[in-house]
């Protein structure tokens, strides 16, 4: 590929149980930390001594809210940390420089029919962070993948679509999720899912949010910024959901088929330093990542390793992916996990697969000599500080925007020129999508109503696969 079209990451933000950021959380995982405690929301004990459920949470305890309340809670930070991060903070004034620079937003989430989710939350969900939180950026538009765990993959192949297609020149790719709602809770204690005194093979159940920035790699650089790693090939599969058995995962070899695609069109698992997978303590996802072992990785050099983060974070649904690709971009970017590719994979409890291949950034000798990019980033963190002050509204951010406020939910709300507010967007469901651009892709796009000026339009997919 050609480094024009080349597709990199250039900042990441995280919010997690173990860290309330990104260098934080990958620390803690890195070092095997954990912060699992009894849930006294969950309202039932498991052992004669009242043991509670045992959760990942983060903190403060966000309690037994709604999904919507906690996913808005969850994501502020995380985004403004990755926008910062990239040097995106001041957006007018990165269009200015660049003559231009459309955004796009990407953004993994459970599915609409998951017990716990109210009817319409999604929808709700997606209106209030276009207006409130995503508005500072007048996204050109706003994609959510309800997929659970492959969500956030199918959002970043989609994202990396639309800037190799120049319909975007950045992209803002996320996921947010939490499990601890007690209906959802119950649902699989009720299925034997959950980790318990009773049950010692099963998920604990977590929260977090993650976001990741792509651009073109030559946009990144006529920035001033040093692109961080590649995005390289991946692969998705989903199944049609007459044909989905929960019983039959284990014995699936979907997975083993995406992983196949994705080494095939790279260097083989011989190339691989790490592999980051979601392993989560249920029996099934061992099963099936054992065939995909024997099927795919005969080759891994023998000093690799696997990874499987939520052992420390807890099984944090639709924000895994975002969250790996972000730990693999700490690992490459500082050096503990070779110099090799990564992979990384998902796998939805519908059948959905994912996989995905990072890889280091090879600098440039121009880059090799500069310290610009590298010193503009230690200027952003320092930065960071003051916009951190403006969200939670202790500072008047005037230097970040001329026009606009801190939102109710400290997300930046930036006002129309006329001083109204920008339109609500709309939200459209697929139900059935299966299949990419140009492949039999059943895609729907959303154009603005006669007399009303949408900043952005939302399309939110509930059915995917590659």
């Amino acid at each position: 590929m050609s480094e024009a079209k080349e597709i990199v990451i250039t900042g990441v933000g995280m919010k997690t149980a173990v860290g309330e950021h990104a260098i934080q959380s990958c620390a803690s995982v890195r070092a095997g930390v954990n912060r699992f405690a009894e849930w006294p929301h969950f309202g039932a004990s498991f052992d004669e001594d009242g043991t509670a459920l045992i959760v990942s949470a983060v903190q403060p305890d966000l309690g037994k809210g709604s999904w919507v309340g906690k996913a808005r809670t969850l994501l502020t930070a995380p985004l403004y940390e990755a926008v910062v991060d990239a040097g995106l903070f001041d957006f007018e004034h990165v269009q200015r420089q660049m003559g231009g620079y459309r955004a796009g937003v990407y953004l993994g989430v459970p599915r609409p029919d998951r017990p716990g989710t109210p009817t319409g939350g999604l929808e709700r969900f997606a209106d209030e962070v276009g207006t409130e939180i995503f508005a500072a950026f007048s996204p050109h538009r706003i994609d959510l993948f309800a997929l659970d765990q492959v969500g956030g993959a199918l959002a970043l192949a989609e994202a990396v679509g639309d800037l190799e297609e120049a319909r975007v020149d950045v992209a803002i790719v996320g996921g947010v999720d939490s499990l601890l709602h007690p209906v959802f809770l119950r649902s699989l204690h009720d299925a034997g899912r959950l980790k318990t005194p009773a049950t010692p093979v099963g998920l604990i159940p977590g929260e977090a949010a993650a976001f990741l920035v792509l651009e073109r790699a030559d946009d990144a650089r006529r920035r001033g910024l040093r692109p961080r790693i590649r995005i390289g090939p991946r692969a998705l599969e989903g199944q049609e959901p007459s044909k989905r058995d929960p019983k039959r995962l284990e014995h699936s070899d979907t997975m083993a088929r995406v992983v196949q695609r994705v080494l095939a069109a790279s260097g083989g698992a011989s190339a691989l330093d790490r592999v980051i997978v979601d392993l989560n303590g249920e029996r099934w996802r061992f099963r099936e990542w054992g065939l995909v072992d024997t099927r795919c990785l005969a080759e891994l050099p023998n000093d690799s390793e696997l990874w499987h983060p939520m052992d420390c974070v807890g099984d944090v649904g639709a924000a895994f992916l975002p969250l790996a690709v972000g730990m693999a971009t700490r690992a490459l970017e500082r050096g503990y996990a070779g110099e090799g590719e990564m992979l990384i994979c998902a796998a939805s409890d519908q059948g959905d697969r994912a996989a995905i291949l990072v890889r280091p950034h090879r600098p440039s000798d121009r880059e090799q000599h500069d310290g610009g990019p590298q010193d503009q980033r230690r200027c952003l963190h320092r930065g960071s500080r003051r916009l951190q002050d403006a969200l939670a509204g202790r500072t008047r951010p005037d230097s970040l925007s001329q026009r606009g406020h801190v939102g109710p939910h400290g997300g930046w709300v930036q006002h129309r020129q006329d001083g109204r507010q920008p339109h609500h967007a709309e939200v459209v469901e697929l139900l059935h999508e299966h299949g990419r651009r140009g492949r039999n892709t059943a895609r729907g796009r959303l154009e603005p109503d006669q007399g009303k000026s949408p900043s952005h339009h939302v399309l939110l997919r509930c059915e995917g696969g590659r």
